[in-house]
C-alpha cells in the first residue's frame, strides 16, 4: 500500500462530557447527538475526513 492510499484508523476515547462527539462531528461533518450525561453516545460510529493536505 502506498503512502497516497494508506488509510489511518483512529478512535476517540475519553472521559464523559469531554467533547468526543463534538470533535467527531467537526472532523466528519456528521450530526451525531450528544447529551449532558455519561453514556449518552455509546454505539460505535464511523466517519471519514480528509486532511488539509488531501490525505
Amino acid at each position: 500500500m502506498s503512502a497516497a492510499t494508506a488509510t489511518l484508523r483512529l478512535a476517540l476515547l475519553g472521559k464523559p462530557n469531554c467533547g468526543k462527539t463534538a470533535l467527531f462531528n467537526l472532523l466528519t461533518g456528521s450530526r451525531q447527538k450528544g447529551a449532558n450525561y455519561p453514556g449518552a453516545t455509546v454505539d460505535p460510529q464511523e466517519g471519514q475526513f480528509t486532511t488539509p493536505a488531501g490525505r
